[in-house]
């Protein structure tokens, strides 16, 4: 029974608590009130056998000999009981000459399932959800819209500098896909990201997740502890064998056991100082080494004077290389804290703590109390002992306790897949597989050589070239130099040819031998099925003809739906060992200056400054997930299809993505930032659409433009034209109504001229005979007149 949980915690501190507490878990272990018991453990590691192809012989000696001493000489009886025969001792001797070594595909589908898992590893992001952190990141994406769509426009416009921002946002929706990835995030998430690669980096993650994966596909279990390095102090992840776990899993706590731990396996000598320091006597010590005598790997090279004397090379007693199995675990109690009311001297009121708490009946009725409680894990390490030997140290208050709201986390991370574990789902089909091949080799094994069938009745002696040959000499002859001598006669009463006397036989395995291998190769189908193995992804794809092209696709498609299961709960498991890293490694930093130090030289001195602008933290605080990393065959594609963009031309005479463009997807693509990879290339290509499209309406409104303009030209040709033809009209009539003028003028002047001429003419003639009269008048001596 574990102890109660109701006493002082110096109580609690004490080693003989711990060491109820270490008894009471192992014993219920034992007793198969644990998630794994130690009834458990054969059947386990019988499980962990079948999946790597090395099941135990025996049990198909006892099933084709019926426990006889006919290949199991342990066994004293001649016979069988007559419950168990089930072949007779003549089918039991035939199965006594073969092999019975295994034969089993299982270490090779393992793998396939190995390799399925390794394909795509995954990445832990850290959003915080703390306001301080939510209204700073938003600030960010206000102010990158501002300077992106009015800041720079105008500082561009006047010819100032314009601000560097690592992407214009065209509206919300591009801004809150940017937060998506991470073009937002803020200092402090990144410390926390990189204090989880830090993390895994230095717990060889790789070698660990396939060990993991392993235990995926034999139990459908995974887990892990969290601990820190004795030296450094950083926080890192340890397998921990499922076998080895010991869990007191409580059904209504589905986060966290309420007591749990792994044995391991140590030497006296590694632990020696602890157990020195918990208290324990060197006599102690020697006295529990003796208990394990039987443990060791070699009882008989264990004397008695090997406690009474020292290795001559290492200078230490021999039975300090003794090895001990040691439970190492965690039990969470409830710490129940009493306090009392108190009034001091001037008068304020106070609450005392009871280091003692009193029950219920025995209150003080004038006095006022106040109880809390509180959940602690405890830790230690139990040695395991059943002759009364067994130790406990180590024990002590866990740490820097991990916390998820008011509930304290254990270092211990479990992860259950429901249904049955691939494994375990084949381990009959297996076995019908080994029984098959047994028979197999069986017949193998009974089958005749070539032979001969002879006719005794037509036996005789057969004389040849004058020598006497009998049918064995004639047999000799055959299988020396493939002779075959034949003698027929024809019987004329029956008209029939006469049997020969020698006839071969074919013998060998016969149709049963094919119908073995038919069977056996159903058998390593229908197990590859119940694993979800299809035949394209387990290396053995039909070559026949029939296969359509993209049919060993849709195969491995059909494998990794089958198996997403397994995939699934991976991406679950490193998210919770994700979680635990940060929140131990922020605590620790936190608490302790050498982890601060050493994690400063590790991630940076400004990234650990980063986390002190939260105090405290709490996974409640944080949205941490496992991103999907790409593979290569991924990388390479998406790169290819980014060089095939970068070929394609645009209608404004560029392409689709530039050369820096697509290097720098291929820097994202090698920090295994795919999704910004990918959003990067979208975004790419959107402007390009965009830029082309602007280009064609550009270009259609400089047509449109110019029809427009040649329309108008050509309307002022025409009005041009008409204008000149018109002043030419009007030039002709002018010049019409000149020339009449013209004409008008000449004529009124001609006639004018004449009228002139003519009174001239007439001037000239009165003149002449005003002469003519003064000279008449002179002539007649006449006073000469005029005339006016």
């Amino acid at each position: 029974m574990f102890p109660n949980d109701n006493v002082p915690e110096s109580e609690k501190l004490k080693p003989e608590f711990g060491l109820r507490c270490a008894r009471a878990l192992y014993s219920r272990f034992c007793a198969g009130g644990t998630y794994f018991s130690y009834t458990q453990l054969p059947e386990m590691q019988e499980t962990r056998n079948y999946g790597s192809g090395m099941q135990s012989q025996e049990k198909y000696k006892n099933w084709f000999t019926n426990g006889s001493p006919i290949g199991n000489k342990s066994i004293p009886q001649g016979e069988a009981a007559a419950s168990i025969k089930g072949m007779s001792k003549a089918q039991r001797k035939a199965m006594t000459n073969i092999s019975y070594d295994i034969f089993s595909p299982m270490r090779k589908l393992s793998n396939v399932l190995l390799s399925i898992l390794s394909d795509n590893d995954y990445k832990i992001k850290c959003v915080s959800l703390d306001k301080t952190i939510v209204n700073k990141k938003n600030r960010k994406k206000s102010e990158t819209y501002v300077k992106a769509n009015f800041s720079n426009p105008l500082a561009k416009s006047l010819g100032l500098k314009e601000y560097d921002i690592p992407f214009v946002p065209k509206d919300d929706v591009m801004l809150d896909m940017a937060e998506r990835m991470g073009f937002f995030k803020t200092r402090y998430e990144v410390a926390l990201e990189k204090l989880a690669e830090a993390g895994f980096r230095a717990s060889d993650w790789s070698h660990k997740r396939m060990l993991l994966n392993k235990d995926a596909i034999d139990f459908h279990v995974r887990c892990a502890k969290i601990y820190n390095d004795q030296l450094t102090g950083q926080v890192k992840v340890d397998y921990i064998d499922p076998a080895r776990l010991v869990m007191l899993w409580n059904e209504d706590n589905n986060d966290d056991p309420v007591a749990i731990g792994h044995v391991a396996i140590e030497t006296i000598q590694s632990i020696f100082h602890k157990l020195i320091d918990a208290g324990f006597s060197e006599e102690q010590i020697q006295s529990m080494a003796k208990s394990y005598v039987p443990y060791q790997t070699d009882v008989t090279s264990i004397p008695q004077w090997a406690f009474e004397r020292k290795d001559p090379t290492t200078n230490r007693w021999v039975w300090m290389d003794f090895k001990v199995y040691v439970l190492k675990f965690e039990y969470l109690s409830t710490d129940y804290k009493q306090y009392v009311e108190r009034t001091n001297k001037q008068g304020y009121i106070t609450y005392l703590r009871n280091n003692k708490p009193v029950e219920e009946k025995k209150k003080n009725p004038n006095e006022s109390y106040d109880e809390v409680h509180c959940n602690y894990w405890y830790e230690g390490s139990y040695i395991i002992s059943g002759t009364g030997q067994d130790r406990i140290y180590d024990w002590k208050k866990k740490p820097n306790q991990m916390q998820k709201g008011l509930t304290p986390l254990s270092s211990y991370v479990v992860h259950r897949i429901p249904g049955q574990s691939p494994t375990r789902s084949v381990r009959g089909l297996l076995d019908d597989l080994m029984f098959a091949v047994l028979k197999l080799r069986a017949a193998v094994w009974a089958a005749a050589p070539k032979g001969y069938r002879i006719d005794v009745g037509e036996a005789a002696n057969i004389k040849i070239g004058g020598v006497e040959y009998d049918l064995f000499d004639l047999m000799h002859v055959h299988r020396q130099n493939g002779i075959q001598v034949v003698a027929t006669k024809f019987n004329a009463a029956t008209g029939k040819y006469v049997s020969q006397p020698l006839t071969e036989m074919d013998n060998g395995l016969g149709p049963q031998g094919a119908e073995w291998i038919q069977q056996i190769a159903n058998i390593q189908a229908m197990i590859m099925d119940s694993m979800g193995i299809p035949e394209a992804m387990a290396a053995s794809p039909d070559q026949s003809a029939e296969r359509l092209v993209g049919v060993m696709e849709q195969d491995f498609v059909a494998g990794n739906h089958a198996n997403w299961p397994l995939r699934e709960s991976e991406r679950q498991f490193k998210q919770k060992v994700g979680e635990r890293i940060i929140h131990q490694a922020r605590i620790d930093i936190e608490f302790d200056p050498k982890i601060r130090e050493f994690y400063e030289s590790v991630i940076g001195s400004h990234m650990i400054k980063s986390l002190d602008d939260i105090e405290g933290l709490s996974l409640d605080q944080l949205a941490i997930s496992a991103k999907v990393l790409p593979n290569d065959k991924e990388r390479t594609s998406i790169l290819q299809r980014a060089m095939q963009m970068s070929q394609i031309p645009t209608k404004d005479g560029s392409v689709l993505l530039r050369p820096s463009s697509v290097e720098r997807i291929a820097q994202l693509l090698k920090n295994d930032d795919v999704d910004e990879a990918l959003w990067f290339m979208t975004t790419e290509e959107v402007e390009a659409r965009n830029r082309e499209e602007r280009y064609a309406m550009e270009t259609m409104k400089q047509n449109a433009q110019m029809q427009q303009q040649s329309a108008i030209a050509a309307e002022e040709a025409k009005r041009q034209t008409a204008r000149e033809i018109t002043e030419m009209q009007i030039a002709v009539e002018r010049e019409k109504a000149n020339i009449e003028l013209q004409k008008a003028l000449e004529l009124q002047k001609m006639k004018q001229d004449a009228n002139y001429q003519l009174q001239l003419i007439k001037g000239q003639q009165v003149i002449d005979q005003i002469s003519l009269e003064a000279r008449m008048e002179s002539e007649y001596g006449n006073e000469i007149t005029g005339r006016v």
